[in-house]
């Protein structure tokens, strides 16, 4: 099946759209010996963070006034590198 990019256009399409995708990670497997109910390739990309571990991320375009992004960042902070995760030298110079 091939990718589908959903597309959020204002405030209660995004209200019901967070529904939709809290809906679509309930369904997710963690088990390797489970089997999905859906392809989570269709609506998800797949990705790795900085520190090894698999992520998925919505397809999805969101568009709404400034002011309805509440506290969301401008910046996606899932692919930076926290310091607290960062390799620490052994000797300091």
């Amino acid at each position: 099946m091939h990718e589908i990019i959903t597309l959020q256009l204002g405030q209660k399409s995004n209200y019901i759209a967070t529904h939709f995708w809290n809906t679509q990670e309930a369904y997710f497997t963690y088990e390797e010996g489970d089997e999905s109910l859906i392809d989570h390739g269709v609506h998800f990309r797949a990705g790795t963070a900085p520190d090894g571990t698999d992520t998925f991320t919505p397809r999805t375009l969101i568009y709404d006034l400034k002011c309805g992004f509440g506290s969301l960042r401008k910046v996606n902070a899932l692919y930076e590198i926290n310091e607290s995760t960062a390799p620490q030298e052994l000797w300091s110079v």
